[in-house]
């Protein structure tokens, strides 16, 4: 054998590559058309049946199907974008708070709707047709159609009964008015205040505010007791961007939200108060793959969250719970 033999092996291989890339090309082409036939049916983008067929029979290549059929969903979503994917098109939608989430909606939602945004920190005014900075809350509450309330969680309860105010002293009708609130203890209490000539439900973004995808990530959608018909509502203004709905329960959503967002908060936290005095470069030495992920798990999430966010998520009741729990588990370990 001779490098001859090798240059020409790795020729056959570039050979191969740009077949694949041909072929590639093709069937995303190919997914395209079949999201223009689902459209005309009515049918959703994403097939999971389908999905799991094809997974099936593809063995060892598995891995690198999912890839390939993850590449051609965002095709298909992309197309739906470039046509204008909604079907309530040009609805007034109010977003109160303009932190991260704030904007991400803002950015998602104002190519196919007239966003009205309003903080209580000034915004600089948008440019963008759609977007309108509102100088007022009544004045937001007054021209939108869809309200979502998107400020800190240790306000979104009082936001919330503000607009209920609103929307009582000026016998507004018809809208349709939800959070996004981590915890819902709170801002439940004033929901349920709301009347019934207004449409109220709760959501939880399982996500963050930096998202490029939404048919990759999943919103919870929690119904108030005796107002399930509310929360279609909002459903219908989420699902055609591709985020997967699923409903929940108001009576679990707390508890477990304590489980697997204060529980990973509240053990990055002791990774990081406990390393804090050692040598950071002799940490990096020393330190395998759980290290990495715990360092990761800090500076990516924790250290990026405000104070106050988690000071309420770890001071919750279920929180405190928790905490107590580990402090046993750590004396279990001790003895």
């Amino acid at each position: 054998m001779s490098i001859k033999d090798l240059e020409k092996l790795r020729g056959i291989i570039d050979e191969i590559d740009m077949e694949i890339i041909r072929l590639l090309d093709k069937r995303i082409e190919t997914a395209v058309k079949i999201y223009e036939i689902k459209q005309e049916l009515g049918m959703d983008i994403v097939d999971r049946t389908r999905e799991k067929d094809i997974l099936d029979k593809v063995g060892a290549y598995r891995e690198i199907f999912e890839k390939i059929i993850e590449k051609s969903i965002e095709e298909q979503w992309r197309k739906a974008w470039d046509e204008g994917i909604s079907p309530n098109d040009n609805l007034e939608i109010g977003i109160v708070g303009y932190g991260k989430m704030g904007k991400l909606f803002t950015n998602i939602f104002k190519k196919h709707h007239r966003i009205n945004i309003y903080d209580i920190k000034k915004i600089p005014n948008w440019e963008h047709e759609n977007v309108v900075v509102q100088e007022s809350l009544s004045e937001l509450v007054k021209k939108s159609e869809y309200i979502m309330i998107a400020t800190s969680i240790t306000t979104i309860h009082n936001v919330a009964a503000k607009i209920r105010n609103i929307l009582m002293n000026n016998n507004y009708r018809d809208k349709v008015i939800f959070d996004i609130a981590t915890l819902k203890n709170k801002v439940i209490k004033e929901l349920e205040k709301y009347p019934k000539y207004v449409r109220v439900a709760s959501t939880h973004p399982m996500f963050g505010g930096s998202i490029k995808h939404p048919w990759q990530h999943k919103i919870l959608l929690l119904p108030l007791k005796d107002r399930e018909e509310d929360a279609k509502h909002i459903e219908r203004l989420f699902k055609p961007y591709g985020f997967k709905i699923i409903y929940a329960s108001l009576e679990d959503h707390d508890k477990y939200v304590a489980y697997t967002i204060a529980l990973p908060y509240l053990l990055g936290i002791l990774f990081k108060e406990a390393t804090k005095d050692l040598d950071q470069n002799k940490l990096d030495v020393y330190g395998g793959t759980s290290y990495r992920i715990f360092q990761n798990y800090y500076e990516e999430v924790v250290a990026r969250d405000p104070k106050e966010f988690i000071n309420e998520i770890l001071s919750s009741g279920y929180s405190i719970e928790i905490i107590n729990r580990v402090l046993d588990i750590i004396m279990k370990i001790k003895r």
